[in-house]
């Protein structure tokens, strides 16, 4: 077998019946008549033999798998019709085949009819192989349900075939197309009008797969081509049609037309399509009944359009039956219905929410004013369109759509694509709302943050749909401790989202308070991480923040003012008893940095994690400290060392773990209080001779302080 992948000329001894000459006159001879199939066909030396007698071939092959069908690929395959031989003004010429489609995307198939010149008289090309994909032709064909199914990632199943039967009436200019599907069960009839009216002098076809990708091209067979001679007996006459707008103004020049004697000839299908003239829209509307075609060419018949006048619309909110905001939406229009509106769910007058009360956001314009019915509501607190948001990739986007507020939506993509509030939202405690639509059934999972600057970004929490979830989805209780931009990002990974997101909303459930109430107990330390901005400045108990970046040796480092979500070590000294109230403010606080505490999640903490070494405060047999993890708990609340192991100490697990320098003095103890207790003096006298407290006379102290001891 050899394959060709030159451009290819199929050419066709087709059998003449009735060997008439047509010059494109009223001869009544039928030209052409053809069948070809491949069942016994061969190729040798790029001509196929057989029962088809001589086709050159070129951008194809006679597949072993597919006996009998040839495949195509990389090229065009024609069959010339000889000059003498082609269809007449009054025949039918009627093209069938059969093809059957291989599995890949983005590999379409076509034919088209073509004159002597190459010009189209009727093309179809079907854009991909499945179903989903949209037909570019001037035929009218729609593919959906009618395609063979496919074997996927191989060849095409000749069994599973889509046959076309095309046939060009040139007496009434119309096209009618059949698409018939067996495996399917469907079929479809198409018609167009037949605009080149030219002889049709070859029959292109065509499919792809190039390279490896050829056991997925189309493949053909049964190709018959037939002119069925037109009736050249009767009588034909001239009419005249005449177009009128409803008002009765002429719209369009008249078109004299020539019909079958005694017919009654109605608009055509050129008649009854739109147009724009002057400014304004034309929409068929009648033809009369037509008129029957009279032997003295005098009939005649006048087709009526509506005329739409291009006008400016406005669509008003309204609540109580009263404006409430004028030109929501405003445009120009036909007034026709073919313009829709589209407005959203919510609106914002004078910081007070209205809803829609009506659940479809949208409507036709027939009419220069709009009125939509909205009602005041304290539901919610913030409205975001999706698509109005600051997204850093997406796809699949949605506009004109009914189904959704403002008739648009966007799926985010994957792998962290994310999505961020255009402006802040103030502090408070919320529940946070998406709605989407599911397009696939798939879960699709959201990290919730906020940001006071838009750059530094901390968790508040997670939104998840379920496989078959969609509508609002929400996230209860999410605090929002200062003014902040919020940002939806994926965490679906490397799989897509699965959802268009239409809109969210904020509704506000409580305040932030003024103070926290935090206990240290009696042990004197805690870790703690707030959902709130805290300020120790004035505060009893102070907070700490931890480094580590001498091996064995923890820095404590006292910080005033604590940032949401942030881990800290808390001292007071012999604890707080029931607790501190510790200010909270609202005020945007800076983070914290060089911090190797990290916030718990109610999960047990490793002591070993990669290369990083995880430690937790405890009071241990050593006294209080901080001592490897061994899979201990951390509350959320809570916080624990998370250091590069080559820092760790090293020591048995078990025992305690780093010696900790606070505020510049070193201590084996993790207190603040070793290094604000005052350090056992020592006292020397006169002489340099080290004598204990009940000395009388001059001493002094090992910081050089001279005093008389009574």
């Amino acid at each position: 077998m050899k394959n060709f992948t030159l451009k290819t000329l199929l050419f066709l001894a087709i059998m003449l019946i009735g060997g008439g000459n047509c010059a494109w006159a009223d001869t009544g001879d039928i030209t052409t008549n053809a069948n070809i199939n491949f069942d016994d066909a061969e190729i040798t030396d790029g001509v196929i033999t057989g029962t088809v007698n001589s086709i050159l071939v070129g951008a194809g092959e006679l597949r072993t798998e597919q006996t009998g069908w040839l495949s195509l690929y990389d090229g065009t395959s024609t069959i010339t019709i000889p000059e003498l031989q082609r269809a007449c003004s009054k025949d039918v010429v009627t093209v069938s085949f059969k093809m059957a489609w291989g599995n890949k995307k983005n590999m379409g198939s076509g034919f088209s009819l073509e004159d002597k010149d190459g010009g189209v008289i009727a093309n179809f090309q079907y854009a991909r192989w499945d179903t989903s994909a949209t037909s570019s032709n001037n035929l009218n064909i729609n593919m959906s349900g009618l395609v063979g199914d496919k074997n996927n990632n191989n060849s095409p199943d000749k069994s599973k075939y889509t046959t076309f039967t095309i046939s060009l009436d040139y007496a009434t200019k119309t096209i009618t197309s059949v698409v018939t599907c067996p495996t399917k069960s469907g079929e479809g009839v198409f018609y167009a009008t037949l605009t080149n009216t030219n002889p049709v002098a070859t029959f292109n076809v065509w499919g792809c797969g190039v390279g490896d990708n050829q056991d997925r091209a189309s493949i053909i067979d049964d190709i018959q081509i037939q002119t069925t001679e037109g009736d050249y007996s009767v009588e034909y006459a001239d009419y005249t049609v005449h177009f009128q707008d409803n008002n009765g103004t002429k719209v369009k020049e008249d078109d004299v037309r020539n019909g079958v004697v005694g017919a009654i000839v109605n608009a055509n299908a050129g008649d009854k399509v739109t147009f724009i003239a002057d400014g304004s829209k034309y929409i068929y509307s009648s033809d009369g009944s037509g008129t029957t075609v009279t032997a003295n060419g005098e009939a005649e018949f006048t087709v009526t359009y509506t005329k739409y006048v291009s006008t400016t619309y406005h669509v008003n909110a309204q609540a109580g039956g009263e404006n409430i905001l004028t030109d929501m939406v405003t445009g120009s229009a036909y007034l026709d219905g073919s313009t829709t509106a589209f407005w959203s769910k919510y609106i914002n007058v004078s910081d007070q929410w209205y809803v829609a009360d009506e659940t479809t956001y949208s409507a036709a314009i027939t009419t220069a004013t709009t009125n939509v019915a909205y009602t005041a509501t304290d539901a919610i607190d913030y409205f975001f369109e999706f698509e109005d948001m600051n997204i850093s990739s997406s796809y699949n986007n949605q506009t004109g759509d009914t189904r959704f507020s403002n008739g648009a939506a966007k799926t985010l993509g994957s792998n962290g694509a994310n999505a961020k509030t255009t402006s802040t939202i103030a502090a408070g405690v919320y529940t946070i709302s998406m709605y989407g639509i599911k397009w696939d059934d798939k879960s699709d999972n959201y990290r919730v943050s906020y940001s006071t600057d838009g750059t530094n970004w901390i968790a508040l929490g997670d939104i998840s749909y379920g496989d078959t979830e969609e509508g609002l989805s929400s996230l209860y209780s999410a605090i929002i401790p200062t003014a902040s931009y919020i940002k939806f990002e994926t965490t679906n990974g490397s799989k897509t989202p699965r959802r268009y997101m239409d809109y969210i909303t904020f509704t506000k459930t409580a305040d932030i308070p003024t103070t926290e109430n935090i206990v240290v107990t009696s042990a004197g330390f805690a870790t703690y991480v707030s959902n709130y901005n805290l300020d120790f400045t004035s505060a009893t108990t102070k907070a700490y923040k931890v480094s580590v970046t001498e091996k064995g040796v923890a820095t404590v480092e006292e910080v005033d003012e604590v940032p949401a979500k942030t881990p800290v070590l808390l001292y007071a000294k012999g604890g707080n008893g029931s607790g501190e109230a510790i200010p909270v403010t609202t005020d945007a606080v800076a983070a914290i940095s060089g911090n190797n505490l990290v916030a718990g999640t109610g999960a047990e903490v490793a002591t070993t994690v990669d290369d990083y070494t995880n430690m937790i405060l405890n009071n241990g047999a050593s006294g209080v400290g901080f001592y490897f993890a061994n899979g201990k708990t951390v509350a959320a609340n809570r916080a624990y060392l998370h250091i590069a192991t080559d820092m760790a100490p090293d020591v048995e697990p078990g025992a305690k773990a780093l010696r900790v320098v606070v505020n510049g003095e070193a201590t084996e103890v993790v207190a603040p209080e070793v290094a604000e207790t005052e350090e056992p003096e020592v006292l020397y006298n006169m002489a340099g001779i080290q004598v204990d407290k009940n000395f009388k006379g001059f001493v002094i102290n090992q910081k050089g302080v001279k005093r008389f001891n009574r």
